[in-house]
């Protein structure tokens, strides 16, 4: 069974207390390291920026079987002598890993997407709610306070510099995976009605990621009827729920790794069972069930329904409040809430929460 890493990692300082973890280097073999790394850079920066500079950076060891390594990268920010940029430098073949400007970023992003939709085999259609991607820089680190925990770092989204140089060519370099590293790609990608989205099973996913290259540290595709990811296929569907219409998610096929052993759930059991809808003086309180996992409920209200006579804000367990308001959708009004970049978002019920009057 070939290694599926983490889709969610966690970009923290990399930091060992002296004495509780074995340290197969020393301070001096660090320090060398980040020297070597600045001089490659600074290098490429004579090069190709003149004038600009280093503005700091650091050298790395990695957390692996109960003892610590150094790496041979180097990462930090530099000025090209008119913007800051993070880089990466790999010190085994002195590659360097740039952050792209829009422009630039643009150029990869689009070649990115082009061979994502010829990995799965969708049309020119297809359109992305979320993609970030980048070189797959990581090694794995111990967090100071659980040592035994392995956490997983990740330059995002740098890219190599020739392209950030115009000398390579984006397209070319992203349609090449036996001559490149692997991309790491975050994507949500949304589908016609009519386009089928179960594209296949985890292992499937391992296969797509060795055969083009790829590091899917989160993914997803969707139509209006269907949402499937690596870990799940799931069906929308229209049913009742405490007096009234909602959307909600089937669970057809459910799969993650326990240890090296691929895990599968077929048919999942409806969770919408497990929540409750109570009205309190308040509004409304919508009690979920411990242990309760994948809710989804989407509420489609009528104009009969009591539900719809008043403006609410909803108070989670931690006690965070969004106001949402009615919006129509088809023959129904639903509840969004509004996004700092003017857009708008479903309310969706995941767990438990009120929905306390605001009008």
């Amino acid at each position: 069974m070939k290694k599926f890493r983490t889709l969610l990692s966690v970009i923290l300082p990399v930091v060992f207390l002296a004495g509780c973890i074995p340290q197969n280097y020393t301070d001096e073999m660090a320090e060398e390291s980040k020297n070597k790394g600045n001089e490659i850079v600074e290098e490429w920066l004579d090069e190709n920026y003149p004038g600009g500079s280093i503005l700091y950076s650091s050298s790395h060891a990695e957390y692996y079987d109960g003892a610590s390594e150094m790496t041979d990268l180097v990462t930090g920010k530099l000025n090209d002598g008119k913007a800051d940029r993070s880089f990466v430098v790999r010190l085994s073949d002195e590659n360097i890993f740039i952050e792209p400007n829009a422009a630039e970023r643009a150029d990869f992003d689009r070649a990115v997407k082009d061979y994502l939709l010829d990995c799965f085999g969708l049309d020119g259609d297809a359109s992305f709610d979320e993609l970030e991607a980048g070189t797959d820089i990581s090694f794995r680190f111990s967090i100071l306070s659980d040592p035994d925990e392995e956490r997983s770092y990740t330059a995002l989204y740098l890219i190599p510099e020739g392209i950030v140089l115009g000398e390579d060519d984006p397209v070319a370099y992203v349609n090449d995976p036996d001559s490149r590293d692997a991309i790491a790609v975050r994507a949500a990608i949304t589908v016609s009605g009519d386009t089928p989205v179960d594209i296949c099973d985890f292992s499937g996913v391992l296969d797509i990621q060795d055969k083009y290259g790829l590091w899917f540290k989160d993914l997803s595709i969707e139509n209006d009827n269907e949402y499937w990811s690596p870990e799940r296929y799931c069906r929308y569907a229209v049913t009742e729920w405490e007096g009234l219409e909602i959307r909600t998610m089937e669970y057809m096929r459910r799969q993650h790794m326990l240890g090296d052993q691929l895990q599968t759930n077929e048919s999942e059991p409806d969770a919408v069972r497990n929540a409750r809808l109570i009205q309190t003086d308040e509004g409304w309180h919508i009690d979920v069930a411990k242990g309760t996992e994948e809710l989804y409920i989407k509420i489609l209200a009528r104009d009969d329904d009591e539900i719809l006579t008043h403006e609410y804000t909803a108070v989670d367990e931690k006690g965070k409040e969004t106001p949402l308001r009615w919006t129509q959708e088809g023959d129904a009004k639903v509840l969004v809430y509004d996004l700092t970049d003017g857009g708008t978002e479903d309310f969706i019920i995941k767990g438990t929460v009120d929905l306390v009057i605001r009008d």
